[in-house]
């Protein structure tokens, strides 16, 4: 098993959002409001798609669809680094959106899965084993992460999104859900 870690950034946003969720929900038990991983659908971890696996920026999301927000994890990667499918997959897309090289992948339950910037190794409409490597960290698009270069990953669930943690049980942070007040 890999070595992993989390920003202090994200531990902290982690600890916030379940004390937020906590509160939100009060003694309800709706702990299982969460949406199921993609991986759990597999019946199966996904594959980290770099390693290591470190995220640098935390999901999130913005409070309406229309306005501006993380909508994906930032994970440190090194320019030239190689990028692996996390399931078997279907290439969605490979080519380049806003003068980023994007690919995205579409997991057998149709979950969507993105990745930039990747200067990708395969074309739209090829298949993908589990662990094969789709692509490299690409230098282009790299002005997301400002203090290194990192990995983008997006995931996307019936047009809505998701936080990417979801596919990696091991590097999601522990909620814990406190007393109510």
């Amino acid at each position: 098993m890999a070595t992993l870690k989390i920003s202090a950034r994200v531990n902290r946003i982690a600890a916030a959002s379940a004390i937020a969720f906590t509160i939100a929900l009060g003694t309800s038990g709706a702990v299982d409001a969460q949406p199921r991983a993609s991986a759990e659908a597999h019946g199966e971890e996904a594959d980290l798609p770099v390693l290591p696996f470190t995220v640098v920026n935390a999901y999130d999301p913005p409070a309406k669809n229309w306005l501006a927000g993380h909508r994906g994890i930032d994970v440190e990667a090194r320019v030239g680094q190689k990028v692996q499918a996390p399931h078997e997959s279907l290439v969605h897309f490979a080519g380049v959106v806003a003068n980023r090289p994007v690919l995205t992948l579409k997991l057998t339950n149709g979950d969507l899965v993105s990745f930039e910037p990747v200067d990708p190794q395969v074309t739209t409409g090829e298949r993908v084993a589990r662990g094969e490597v789709v692509g490299k960290i690409a230098r282009e698009g790299q002005e997301h992460c400002v203090e290194a270069s990192c990995l983008h990953i997006g995931l996307r669930r019936g047009g809505e999104y998701l936080n990417p943690l979801i596919l990696w049980r091991e590097v999601r942070p522990k909620i814990i859900l406190l007393p109510p007040l």
